[in-house]
């Protein structure tokens, strides 16, 4: 009796370990998929008010989801208050307490990070053309997770429920 109950919570214990797995690679890409949304909304927002950054991100925090929307928050807040920072130097503080929280490839933290390099912060065009470069390289970046997550999923599932018969079989 209690072998069986070990052997079932062992081999659901590897598959949950196999599942979390999984689950991380869709954090990390809902995150890219927020901030692909948040630079839509910019874009947007750009071409039809042109307001400026800090007034722009307090509007938008309220339209996009946490943690996006405490971050841009945040650095409207910063750059209202004039501090000596520049743009570039708080969204890239802001954006690494962010990101702290997933483990994403130096690939996707360029991206992010590099959002303020791009922007020329007194011509609306330049800012719309530079944000639409951001939104097609995270589309292209989501889309290759995205396929890449389909074939490994399906192989750390196997694995975790191969790594779990192997402990069975082993322990018993």
């Amino acid at each position: 009796m209690f072998k069986l109950c070990g052997t079932f919570l062992l081999i659901g214990g590897c598959v949950g370990f196999s599942y979390s797995l999984c689950m991380e690679k869709q954090k990390r890409i809902r995150l890219l998929k927020e901030f692909k949304y948040l630079y839509s909304l910019m874009q947007n927002e750009m071409l039809y008010t042109g307001e400026a950054f800090p007034g722009l991100f307090l509007r938008l925090s309220e339209s996009v989801a946490e943690p996006l929307s405490g971050m841009l928050f945040r650095v409207s807040e910063k750059m209202t208050l004039a501090q000596s920072e520049g743009f570039e130097e708080i969204w890239q503080k802001e954006a690494a307490g962010v990101l702290r929280d997933y483990s994403l490839s130096e690939r996707q933290r360029k991206i992010i990070f590099d959002f303020p390099a791009g922007m020329n912060l007194w011509e609306c065009g330049g800012q719309v053309k530079s944000l639409q470069r951001q939104i097609e390289e995270l589309g292209n970046l989501i889309a290759a997770m995205e396929q890449e997550e389909k074939s490994k999923n399906k192989v750390i599932m196997s694995l975790g429920i191969a790594a779990g018969l192997f402990l069975t079989i082993i322990l018993l």
